[in-house]
């Protein structure tokens, strides 16, 4: 049997579809992190320092932001 077929039939495609695309959502969460952290400081909050670790970016402007998008991520 094909997979194809077996995957067009199978009942619980919407749910596999569904958990792609959440699974596609948090990689993009995840490479966008350092961008909105950093551009945000920049652009909202006039440091132009590049902090050392994703972690220092919680005590600027844009801390609620990364929690946010962490909490987001957790699958």
């Amino acid at each position: 049997m094909k997979t194809s077929a077996l995957f067009e039939t199978d009942p619980n495609r919407d749910m596999i579809i569904s958990f792609c695309t959440i699974r596609r959502a948090v990689g993009w969460l995840g490479i966008a992190l350092p961008v909105v952290c950093y551009l945000g400081t920049l652009l909202l909050g006039n440091c132009d320092v590049l902090k050392a670790s994703i972690s220092d970016y919680y005590y600027t402007i844009m801390g609620t932001t990364l929690v946010g998008i962490l909490c987001a991520a957790l699958p």
